[in-house]
């Protein structure tokens, strides 16, 4: 899954970049809740430290917290030399005349993740935050004051690991979430508000709905399914080639979309059960893999360097080295700082 993970990280920045490429940022996030409702429920039950609750957070904390503050701490700096060469859109400013509970909300949030989707639905009123259905027609969005705003996912993520132990030790809950998730979606359609941002994929209840269909996937499926040395490679190749030409669907890009979700929904058992065949490749695949985090949460603050701070125009040119940037940078954050965190981690896992 590893190969496919780093795509999906792309697409959300080829989106940032107006690079018309890959599956784009909504479904590569919802792609990503699946895969984690998935691989979060195969560490639970197959784990046995993991019965451990404290050691299970531990290691998801070891997972996100260090590499967050690492590009929190890089797009701060920028943000403050930006301040103090003049740049006017440095987000400094925006804290300027912004009253104090807004602030205060924002720097929780920055600092603990938790409660950075529910800013998507908040704006700033005579210095007070309030809530909004679309935070695009709003002349001061809460948003503006996240340091990393694609971080948004991450506090849902981290309410899904919250939630995950309880979801496959008590599966009539898990059953009834999934009931209340569905429900919460259908509603949100019927109001009108299915296709709109932030509603259509940063609304906790409705994105709740594809973590537990992860976790159905492996608890239900996976096991049923026998391996087949015939079709070995045709999972993957068949996720990676869908998510490739997925910019040249004949078909509408909502009816594209669902269609997308659910063969990535028929096919993740298929991706785990078959990615362990060939051990060379294994490890390429989890190499790529490991880059999808750093990708994803890095990759505005190399945006923001090359076409905020250097000025240089956005061109098919400069989009692409911007590309090839974030993915080096990425690199580099891997070597120096996800592996001496790995390290730590598995010592946890020792103890």
């Amino acid at each position: 899954m590893g190969t496919f993970r780093f795509l999906l990280a792309l697409s959300v920045v080829c989106v940032h970049l107006n690079i018309h490429a890959l599956v784009g940022g909504q479904i590569a996030v919802q792609s990503f809740f699946l895969i984690s409702g998935f691989l979060i429920s195969h560490v639970l039950v197959s784990n046995v430290r993991y019965k451990n609750l404290e050691l299970f957070y531990k290691s998801r904390f070891y997972r996100i917290y260090p590499v967050y503050f690492i590009s929190l701490g890089l797009a701060l700096i920028l943000e403050i030399i930006m301040k103090f060469t003049n740049h006017e859109e440095n987000i400094l400013d925006y804290y300027s005349d912004l009253g104090l509970w807004p602030t205060i909300t924002l720097v929780l949030v920055n600092i603990f993740i938790f409660g950075q989707d529910i800013v998507m639905f908040t704006a700033v009123q005579n210095h007070q935050v309030i809530f909004t259905s679309n935070f695009r027609e709003e002349t001061n969005p809460l948003y503006q004051g996240l340091v990393l705003p694609q971080a948004w996912s991450l506090s849902l993520e981290l309410c899904f690991y919250l939630l995950a132990p309880l979801l496959i030790r008590k599966q009539r809950y898990m059953f009834l979430l999934l009931l209340i998730s569905l429900l919460s979606r259908i509603t949100i359609f019927i109001l009108g508000l299915g296709l709109t941002d932030p509603w259509s994929y940063r609304f906790f209840p409705n994105e709740l709905l594809f973590f537990i269909i992860g976790i159905c996937t492996r608890l239900y499926i996976l096991p049923k399914i026998p391996f087949i040395t015939k079709i070995k490679y045709v999972p993957v190749a068949l996720q990676l080639f869908l998510t490739a030409l997925f910019p040249f669907s004949p078909v509408s890009g909502e009816i594209s979309g669902v269609a997308y979700l659910l063969f990535t929904i028929l096919n993740l058992p298929l991706l785990f059960k078959y990615s362990f065949q060939n051990q060379r490749m294994l490890k390429i695949d989890r190499y790529l893999g490991e880059l999808s985090f750093p990708i994803y949460i890095t990759h505005l603050i190399i945006s923001k360097f090359i076409f905020v701070f250097l000025q240089i125009p956005p061109t098919i040119f400069s989009n692409t080295i911007a590309l090839l940037l974030v993915v080096i940078f990425a690199i580099i954050i891997f070597k120096l700082a996800i592996i001496p965190i790995e390290k730590r981690r598995n010592k946890i896992h020792l103890s």
